[in-house]
C-alpha cells in the first residue's frame, strides 16, 4: 500500500478522484513540486509505480477499486510498451 501512496495508519481509500500514475518517484516529485508551484487547486493525486511495467501493475489495483486512473509515461522504449500493454 505504501508502494502507491497510500497511508495504512487511516486505511484504504478509494474515494480519490484524478489518480495520475507516473512511472517513478522522480517524475512524481517533479509533478507535485509543480502543482505546488503552479498553486493549482484541483485534487491530484500523483501516484508512483516503481519503472519497467508497474504502471501496470499499479493501474490495475487502483482499476479493480473503481477508480479511473490516467498515466503519464516516458516516450522511450518501455514507456511504449507500457502504452501499447495498458
Amino acid at each position: 500500500m505504501t508502494a502507491i501512496g497510500e497511508d495504512l495508519s487511516i486505511g484504504i481509500k478509494t474515494d480519490k478522484k484524478n489518480s495520475i500514475i507516473v512511472e517513478g518517484y522522480s517524475d512524481y516529485l517533479y509533478l507535485f513540486a509543480f502543482k505546488k508551484l503552479l498553486d493549482i487547486k484541483n485534487e491530484l493525486n500523483f501516484v508512483p509505480a516503481t519503472g519497467g511495467d508497474t504502471p501496470i501493475y499499479v493501474g490495475s489495483i487502483l482499476f479493480g477499486w473503481g477508480l479511473d486512473s490516467l498515466f503519464v509515461l516516458g516516450n522511450d522504449r518501455q514507456g511504449k510498451n507500457v502504452r501499447k500493454k495498458l
